[in-house]
């Protein structure tokens, strides 16, 4: 796939640097055109290009609020400033392919990789590994309209409802049309149940790390939120999707329990937890949907360890008070998720000591109604 860097022989290559393509690349070789919004993109007779492209609006980053009043430990990732969504850029392309979980497209004439879908966490897009993966399967055949749900750490619960999901939301006026959703594996169970709760029953692809297909029309965006910055774009579609039941003022004050995972796990959580009897323990990952929207609708506080469950705090109308719990340092996903949901976040360091959890607990106290 080396040669998936290659540029198109077009009046862009005179560009230094042998990049794949970005947005503005692709909008030139694949023109837009009206055509689109009248359905005959189905038709699959080549019809490629940028379908619409949405410009977000700006929006505040504050610092996270430390318990004990110190500075985080994470100061270039933990600051204020000002930020803007990413526009938001939704694609067609005939003929197209897609490779791995992360949803690589590329096309396979040229032979040329979309730089909207080759982020890393640590690479720029022309170092990214695929482009050194010899011997990947031959692409298998796909009929029909895909629609691709794939992003950079997809196979996760965080990144998959916050920023999978709300790719559904501007691919709105296309979804009658869309025969299938590619969508990255792990927790097949759980992201087949909220597609199916949120309204969604097409098909189902599964991506895994050695997919490859060969799409007759395939839909893809760019990343819809930055890493480290959740949008509030995407908590409002989230929440119109979700359609989270009435609210009550008297709601519970949830421990979000993750002593059931495995690979989560932590020995003395079910014994702290235990000594916090105003919080009402449950496992979100283990209870339908449904379940899930009741209890975070009237949810008066979230407190637990650092994890994807703090995720479900998009359900909760705002105001409500985010306690999250750091055994070590953590980038700041919560803190500012909880900002784009207009809730309190407060962070607690959390030595991993007896006495350190004796601290803890007393703090913790501190912000649970009796």
């Amino acid at each position: 796939m080396k040669s998936a860097r290659r540029i198109a022989r077009k009046s862009w290559q005179r560009v230094a640097t042998r990049l794949p393509f970005r947005h503005a690349a692709f909008e030139e070789l694949f023109p837009k055109v009206e055509v689109f919004r009248t359905g005959a993109v189905r038709a699959g007779s080549g019809f490629s290009g940028l379908l619409l492209a949405e410009p977000g609006s700006p929006f505040l980053i504050r610092p996270t609020a430390y318990a004990d009043g110190k500075p985080g430990e994470l100061a270039s990732e933990d600051r204020t400033y000002m930020t803007a969504e990413p526009t938001r850029r939704l694609f067609a392309m005939s003929e197209a392919r897609i490779i791995g979980a992360q949803g690589i497209c590329y096309a396979p004439a040229t032979r040329t990789a979309f730089s909207e879908t080759l982020e890393s966490w640590e690479t720029s897009p022309e170092q990214h590994t695929i482009f050194s993966t010899p011997g990947f399967p031959a692409a298998r055949p796909l009929s029909g309209m895909s629609l691709s749900l794939a992003t950079l750490g997809g196979e996760t619960f965080y990144h998959f409802l916050l920023e999978s999901l709300p790719k559904l939301a501007l691919a709105r006026a296309f979804l009658p049309h869309i025969d299938q959703l590619l969508v990255p594996r792990y927790i097949e169970q759980s992201k087949t149940a909220w597609l199916r709760r949120l309204g969604f029953t097409q098909k189902i692809v599964w991506l895994d790390d050695f997919a490859h297909w060969h799409c007759e029309q395939l839909l893809f965006t760019n990343r819809l939120a930055r890493h480290f910055e959740p949008n509030p774009w995407c908590v409002r579609v989230l929440r119109e999707f979700a359609r989270v039941p009435a609210h009550s003022t008297s709601g519970p004050s949830l421990w979000l329990d993750r002593s059931g995972v495995a690979n989560r796990a932590t020995a003395w959580e079910r014994d702290f937890a235990a000594q916090l009897p105003e919080l009402e323990s449950v496992d979100l990952g283990t209870i339908e949907p449904a379940q899930v929207l009741t209890r975070c609708a009237s949810a008066r506080i979230f407190t637990g360890l650092h994890g994807a469950a703090f995720a479900n705090m998009v359900f909760s109308p705002p105001g409500a008070q985010i306690i999250e719990l750091m055994p070590r340092a953590f980038h700041p996903f919560y803190a500012r998720l909880a900002q784009a949901c207009g809730h309190e976040h407060i962070a607690v360091r959390m030595p991993e000591t007896e006495s350190g959890r004796t601290a803890t607990l007393a703090i913790v106290r501190k912000f649970i109604p009796l």
